[in-house]
């Protein structure tokens, strides 16, 4: 006897090809659009660059008019205060930029505790791990992804080519030919950008490790 439900062909495959490719710019409630143009890199730069601003505007104005942004300094509860900042007039535009980056770890966590330390220490994990990893990505895989030709010359063959999907596809690795040996760049970059990762985590949550028991010991006898 024939297996009553035999294996599909593959057929069935390029037609399950084919009805992916029919749903691209329909307006059917299970299609979407998956293409991504370089004016929509654009747009979407510009836009998220106003927001960012608008709310760093309201930030600091904010700042200055509600209380809760200084709870630590007015609380009664707390004992050890942070030092005050300047929120008056054009003082408030940069007061809280000095001490991020001038108040020292030991200064911090005695007037904000180790939630507050360990939070600071995170956002200085991601500017040390990413760091480095841009400067690699800008002055090494840049240069070679934008000096082959490859996504140019077939989006000029598939007549699918614009001024700004030219630009930005040229700085990807879609630009580079299939089977290329600058493709052992970038593998050797992902293992440098890994090897990167675990080894800062590792001296990071060594630091936490140390930090957390000084802490604790300190706490514990009274200081």
């Amino acid at each position: 006897m024939s297996d009553a439900n035999p294996p599909p062909s593959d057929d069935y495959k390029f037609s399950l090809g084919h009805d992916n490719d029919a749903c691209i710019n329909q307006t059917s409630p299970i299609c979407f659009n998956t293409a991504v143009s370089g004016q929509n890199i654009i747009t979407g730069l510009w836009f998220n660059t106003i927001i960012g601003l608008v709310l760093l505007l309201l930030f600091i104005w904010l700042r200055g008019v509600f209380r809760f942004y200084q709870a630590r300094l007015l609380s009664p509860h707390v004992e050890r205060k942070p030092p005050a900042m300047k929120l008056k007039g054009h003082h408030r535009l940069w007061s809280w930029l000095k001490p991020v980056f001038s108040v020292p770890d030991e200064e911090l966590l005695r007037s904000s505790g180790l939630d507050a330390l360990v939070a600071t220490r995170i956002i200085g994990f991601g500017v040390t791990l990413l760091a480095p990893m841009a400067v690699l990505g800008v002055t090494v895989l840049l240069p070679i992804n934008y000096v082959d030709d490859y996504y140019e010359t077939s989006a000029r063959a598939n007549d699918l080519t614009d001024r700004f999907t030219s630009v930005f596809s040229r700085l990807t690795m879609s630009n580079i030919r299939p089977g290329s040996p600058l493709m052992w760049i970038h593998f050797t970059m992902v293992y440098v950008f890994v090897g990167w990762t675990c080894w800062l985590t590792v001296e990071y949550y060594k630091e936490y490790i140390v930090i957390r028991q000084a802490y604790l010991v300190n706490v514990g006898l009274g200081g």
